[in-house]
């Protein structure tokens, strides 16, 4: 069930409150509003930036370098899709998702089991 940008707002809005006391507890919020949120809804970029963040701060990272690089390509999308529209994504949440992208490409870290993540995985918590 879809529902409205503000509720996924708010979904979103619970999950940062709950970041730095408990990541795992605060996925739930994330994957709730990714679940429910328009696919190409100009939220959800910043929705799975926050859901990647998590799981990078459970230790899935490969599994973040999946969602980020999904997040961009969703961005590449709602912005076409948004270009007519008064709403477009912010540019920040853009930058965020690529600045993060970039910085674990940019690590030691082996992100090679990032390509075996689909976005169904997105909706798990390992």
């Amino acid at each position: 069930m879809k529902i409205s940008e503000q509720q996924a707002l708010d979904l979103l809005e619970e999950g940062i409150k709950f970041m730095e006391v408990n990541p795992k507890e605060a996925l739930q919020y994330f994957i709730k509003a990714n679940q429910t949120v328009a696919e190409y809804s100009v939220r959800r970029v910043k929705i799975l930036y926050y859901l990647a963040l998590c799981n990078y701060a459970v230790g899935h990272i490969p599994l973040a370098y999946a969602i980020l690089e999904y997040a961009q390509s969703i961005g590449t999308i709602a912005s076409q899709l948004t270009f007519f529209v008064a709403e477009t994504i912010p540019r920040e949440d853009i930058t965020m998702v690529d600045l993060f992208r970039k910085e674990l490409e940019n690590s030691d870290i082996d992100l090679s089991e990032s390509s075996n993540y689909t976005e169904n995985d997105f909706n798990t918590i390992y």
